[in-house]
């Protein structure tokens, strides 16, 4: 997912901590990017603490875009995916 977001130009910290909470990517101004193992959906508890986290973000003006590793799994569909979320990215950049 990095190389695939880092080839189309877009700035990201990955693994970036917000108040005792690391996300996987942080996107400028204001997105956060998950990408989720099976153990986010398959234990409980995970599922619990990343709706916690989701709520807390959310509620200080994050946006939160989840994916499934599956999904970002090959390049081309990380490139996919890192397509969206630069042009997310745009979107809220340029409001």
């Amino acid at each position: 997912m990095a190389v695939a977001l880092d080839n189309l130009g877009v700035i990201f910290v990955q693994q970036y901590r917000i108040n005792g909470y690391r996300v996987d990517f942080y996107v400028a101004p204001r997105l956060i990017v998950e990408v989720d193992g099976a153990i986010h959906i398959l234990d409980v508890e995970a599922a619990e603490k990343d709706k916690r986290k989701d709520a807390f973000l959310k509620e200080r003006g994050f946006i939160v875009h989840r994916y499934r590793d599956f999904q970002v799994r090959k390049p081309w569909q990380a490139e996919q995916v890192a397509k969206k979320i630069k042009s997310f990215r745009e979107k809220i950049t340029s409001v």
